[in-house]
């Protein structure tokens, strides 16, 4: 079961963890069944949780949410996401790119407001290349305050 799990870390309390779910009834057949009735998003590994996890918080008794269809499906509607597709999943840019805001373009620079600061950062660091190609000109991402 612990090889069938999409997330292989932590495998000595994967092993375990199910070692302690077998002793409280649930049966090797049963916790493959459940684990193949997860509804692990496959385009976002991060939010699949370590294995251990998942057996020692009994989420294999639970009931398997609906899983919205991928984000890859549909192009974004975002006048950016033609000049970026080649070069950006459409997940990405749904979750990094479309939330920027272009506050001021002037001279050889343009400066981009994010939502927060670790946005911000993260945009910096992972899209700067990209969006400087798309823009032809330095980049600059500030954070706006959230106002909630």
């Amino acid at each position: 079961m612990v090889c069938a799990y999409p997330r292989k870390a932590a495998r000595t309390d994967a092993a375990r963890a199910f070692a302690r779910a077998l002793k409280t009834g649930a049966t090797a057949e049963g916790l493959t069944a459940a684990l193949q009735r997860a509804a692990f998003r496959a385009d976002d590994p991060q939010f699949i949780p370590y294995p251990a996890t998942w057996l020692n918080k009994g989420h294999w008794r639970d009931t398997p949410a609906t899983v919205p269809a991928p984000a890859t499906a549909a192009e974004p509607d975002h006048p950016w996401w033609p000049r970026l597709s080649a070069q950006i999943s459409a997940t990405d840019f749904r979750q990094w790119i479309a939330r920027l805001g272009v506050v001021e373009e002037a001279g050889d620079e343009v400066l981009l407001a994010a939502p927060g600061g670790f946005h911000a950062s993260h945009v910096q660091q992972n899209f700067g290349h990209a969006l400087r190609s798309m823009f032809g000109k330095r980049v600059v991402i500030t954070s706006t305050p959230n106002k909630d």
